[in-house]
């Protein structure tokens, strides 16, 4: 996926000849010069899904260069789109893990820029004006070393209604939370939990709001990608703060997007029952 890139709003046909609709897409959309043309290096093009008298919107086009080089030489030109205000789109396909990063690392700099503090994303890192990088206050997911390691300072939990689909088991587990620091604690204690640690996912989101009234929040996907911020959206939807809620899921089968529905509502029945 390094070499590769995904156009959306090309209009397509049933019969077209796509080698000729990549060339006036980079000829007169990225505006390449005749020596750029004769630089390209594509291993292989094609549409995405089968044509169809019924599509609401062109079908996007899947393009592998020789070389992720050959790719990024590209890249550089896209901003022309914009500029002209095209309908085409021309995006890097990134691996689930880094999609899923990149969306996270937007809604952070987003925060950001509601307090006026610029920063730009380079890669995989958000960076700040003066040069440093945006960091977890978490810490990230807790080691295996410290989840070995027993604390008698725990915290009371409620648990959620337990949800079964097709094989597939996801309980939920809120604690209340005011600093980063009870997050990672909260979080390395129920990962302790025999029946928590056995699980395929680990699934949490955090938001509390800290002693200068602003509100912080993060998330950790575990692998289940988006299912972290569908338990975020799940605490910002019901103006929820000063939680942190896990998700244990024991995968049985596929379900598709029914999952996030899943960690969704076991986990707001978790954080409904604190203090009860």
């Amino acid at each position: 996926m390094e070499s590769n890139v995904i156009i959306s709003g090309v209009q397509d046909s049933r019969d077209e000849n796509l080698a000729l609709v990549l060339n006036s897409v980079f000829k007169k959309e990225l505006e390449l010069t005749e020596t750029q043309m004769n630089e390209i290096r594509i291993s292989k093009f094609y549409r995405m899904d089968q044509f169809s008298e019924k599509q609401k919107s062109p079908r996007p086009i899947l393009v592998q260069f020789s070389d992720s080089t050959h790719k990024d030489a590209r890249m550089r030109a896209v901003y022309k789109l914009k500029k002209k205000k095209s309908p085409i789109r021309i995006s890097q396909q990134l691996p689930e893990a880094k999609r899923e990063h990149r969306i996270r690392l937007y809604e952070v700099q987003s925060a950001y820029a509601k307090k006026n503090i610029a920063s730009v994303i380079k890669r995989d890192r958000l960076i700040f004006s003066n040069g440093t990088a945006y960091r977890d206050k978490t810490g990230g997911r807790p080691q295996a070393a410290e989840i070995l390691v027993p604390d008698e300072d725990t915290k009371d939990f409620a648990c959620g209604d337990i949800v079964e689909d097709n094989g597939n088991r996801f309980e939920a587990r809120a604690v209340e939370i005011n600093t980063h620091r009870d997050v990672k604690k909260s979080v390395t204690n129920l990962l302790r939990l025999p029946n928590v640690s056995s699980a395929t996912h680990n699934v949490y989101a955090y938001r509390f709001v800290n002693q200068v009234g602003v509100v912080q929040e993060g998330l950790e996907d575990d692998d289940e990608y988006g299912a972290g911020r569908a338990l975020l959206w799940m605490l910002r939807d019901n103006n929820t703060t000063n939680v942190m809620v896990l998700v244990s899921r024991w995968y049985a089968s596929k379900i598709g997007s029914k999952r996030f529905v899943h960690y969704g509502n076991t986990g707001l029945s978790a954080v409904n029952r604190l203090g009860k």
